[in-house]
This record gives C-alpha cells, structure tokens and sequence, in this order.
C-alpha cells in the first residue's frame, strides 16, 4: 500500500470554506492524522494522509473533486510518501 501526502490552498476561502473541504476529503478517504514512531499526530491545516493500491494522478484527482465540492479554485500537490519524520505536531 502507498502512503501519499496531500496539501491543499482553497484561493479567496474563509474557516467555513476549509470546514467543507475537510468534510469532502474525508468523504473520499483522505485523512488529517499521521502516526509516526508509534503516536498519532494532527497533519497541518488543509494537509492530508491518503492510503491505497493507485497512483499519485489518482489521489489528486480525489482531492480535485473535493475542492470542486467547495464551489472555489485550489491549489493542490500530491506527493508519494516513503516515510514521515515530524516535529512540532499535535497529537491527536
């Protein structure tokens, strides 16, 4: 299984416009935690963790339509993970 990590920038979005974009991620089987060494932490705002057999054209096309659920433009990067090192995170 690949781990792919995935940011999103909604353009002229307000806190209510990233809520929706959570809620659409998540319907698509994105998620806002990671677990490194052992713990679960919290990823940064409009960051995501996607897990699954596909490629990264794949995940950003998921993340793609999540964005038009918002009805605003966004800027998206997905990138395969080969393993996270974090600091300064919120456990969740």
């Amino acid at each position: 299984m690949t781990r792919f990590i995935t940011r999103i920038e909604l353009h002229d979005a307000n806190s209510d416009d990233y809520e929706r974009l959570h809620e659409e991620m998540e319907k698509r089987k994105f998620y806002r935690t990671i677990k490194a060494e052992g713990v679960l932490y919290q990823l940064p705002d409009a960051t995501y963790r996607y897990d699954g057999d596909v490629a990264a054209n794949e995940v950003h096309d998921k993340a793609r339509e999540a964005v038009k659920a918002t009805r605003l433009k966004g800027g998206i990067i997905v990138t395969e993970s080969a393993g996270s090192v974090v600091s300064g995170l919120k456990r969740a």
